[in-house]
């Protein structure tokens, strides 16, 4: 798990993950010390730009003549080629920060939908749709009027949307009226402090697009404002390593959760979307495997993007899974033995899935908090427990209610702090996402500016802890604001894409860390 110091730099917004990082690495100097001589750093350019299937284009690269900083990916790109370009930049500095000595070395790299690109390119693999559930997807939410979001009453927008879906394929859409704008190959991340730092510092991007066939056709320009960017579907673009857009199969995702004995998943209304996505997840089905209810008009009006609606309707689901249970119902987990009850720790039965809504006291709702007591970590046979914790919207991104209320508690409850004490828990921690700036006027403490300030203090918090007792090493941030800045909105919410991608890192990073 790493020592006390680790868990600084996953949480510290400010660490630096590499001594090679936001520093201008000198390129001649460091191939004349590895070859001895300057005509070769032509020479070396050359080999990069002969492998077409790992570092072409690299040559394109417009070096100063001594100095070369590392770019970022620019949140305004103009056009697909540009991403191209830009990312692949970002790979060589990848690649020279992770180990200067390798400098001739190919580290493996992997599409977007995590296909090898080296059977990519050679046409084995085609990763128009990254699996039969994204294929589903987008055939079912693509059809007329399919996809309908329900706006809740109190936004100033008509009631029911009918509006573009937001997942997209790998590559362009099926009536190919969308450039390609697919994201260039990444290698794996391998460790928890890359992942986390892959979602943290990436960014979102947009195509260029055409518009009319043939000679008529002519390109239009990236959105550049905010307001502008949440009307079309974008691609979120990860920092130096993969983190995965989408969730893996049903049996894969619940062959990961199954890693431990308890998932327990606590939050406000953005975490409750994030469980929605783990059930879609969990029964591969992306389009309507959320709605767990024999609702009908819930069923007939919340399916694609309208599973993440926070209108009344689409919020009936018979409060599943909000106490302990197996993970049971419409085929999930069938590759699962279930075992008799959700106490049974024999080691043989599936993980128990709980989701929590906390609330804050002064609004008189009684807060469903986790019982500890019963969580007997010291059962050899006990997996773990992954705890996911998000909170904030319901405090008014009030960060010293939330950690009084919220974390101050849990992080000194005896109970919790033993299952700490035997290795036995690993804990998630992410805050409030970015809101759309059309709401800023109606939900000002929900603000980008609000919610950043909101997140900071509550790690800070977490940081301060962290010095002072030896036991915090085991809290993981998943920073999801760039993510959410300027997707698709559902006001402070978002749709299908963003919460099929938290599902996936979520999941990615629970591999990682147990």
């Amino acid at each position: 798990m790493g020592s006390s110091s680790n868990f600084a730099t996953v949480v510290d917004r400010n660490s630096v993950s590499s001594r090679w990082n936001d520093r201008p690495i000198n390129i001649p100097s460091l191939l004349r010390k590895l070859t001895g001589s300057v005509a070769l750093v032509v020479a070396c350019s050359i080999v990069f730009t002969n492998d077409k299937g790992k570092w072409a284009g690299i040559a394109n690269i417009r070096f100063d003549p001594w100095y070369w900083v590392p770019s970022s990916t620019s949140s305004n790109l103009r056009s697909g080629h540009d991403v191209h370009e830009m990312e692949k930049r970002k790979l060589l500095s990848f690649a020279i920060a992770h180990d200067p000595k390798t400098i001739h070395e190919k580290v493996e790299l992997f599409d977007q939908c995590g296909f090898p690109q080296h059977r990519v390119d050679s046409g084995e693999l085609n990763s128009r749709y990254c699996s039969w559930e994204h294929h589903k997807a987008i055939i079912e939410c693509s059809m007329p009027n399919a996809n309908m979001v329900l706006k809740p009453p109190s936004e100033p927008e008509p009631l029911e949307i009918i509006q573009q879906y937001s997942l997209i394929p790998g590559v362009k859409d099926p009536a190919g009226t969308r450039s390609s704008f697919e994201l260039p190959p990444l290698p794996r991340c391998k460790t928890a402090k890359e992942l986390t730092d892959a979602v943290r510092k990436g960014s979102r991007i947009w195509p260029s697009w055409i518009e009319g066939e043939g000679e008529i056709g002519r390109e239009v320009e990236p959105p550049i404002f905010s307001s502008d960017r949440e009307q079309v579907p974008s691609r979120f673009s990860p920092h130096k390593c993969r983190a995965p857009p989408l969730p893996p199969s049903p049996e894969r995702t619940c062959e990961i959760l199954n890693l431990y004995s308890h998932v327990i998943i606590v939050g406000d209304s953005l975490t409750r979307h994030l469980r929605t996505a783990l059930y879609s997840a969990m029964r591969g089905n992306w389009y309507e495997g959320a709605v767990v209810t024999d609702n009908a008009e819930t069923r007939e009006k919340c399916r694609c993007d309208g599973q993440y609606s926070e209108h009344p309707v689409c919020r009936t689901f018979d409060d599943y899974f909000t106490k302990p249970s197996k993970p049971t119902g419409g085929g999930m987990c069938s590759n699962l033995p279930l075992g008799d009850t959700t106490d049974d720790e024999s080691g043989n039965d599936s993980f128990v899935i709980t989701g929590v809504d906390q609330m804050h006291t002064k609004w008189g709702i009684p807060n469903n908090v986790i019982s500890w007591e019963d969580k007997d970590c010291n059962n050899p046979n006990n997996r773990g427990i992954l705890y996911f914790m998000q909170g904030g919207l319901h405090f008014l991104s009030d960060s010293a209610e939330y950690v009084k209320e919220i974390m101050d508690p849990l992080l000194s409850n005896p109970a919790f702090r033993r299952c700490v004490e035997t290795g036995k828990l690993r804990m998630i921690w992410s805050g409030i996402t970015s809101q759309s700036r059309h709401m800023d006027d109606i939900y000002p403490w929900q603000s980008r500016e609000n919610t950043k300030k909101f997140n900071d203090e509550v790690i800070e918090f977490l940081r301060v802890r962290a010095e002072k007792e030896n036991i915090m090493n085991y809290i993981y941030l998943l920073d999801w604001q760039a993510l959410t800045q300027d997707s698709m909105p559902n006001g402070i919410h978002q749709l299908s894409d963003v919460n099929l991608a938290k599902a996936a890192h979520f999941l990615e990073l629970a591999q990682l860390i147990k």
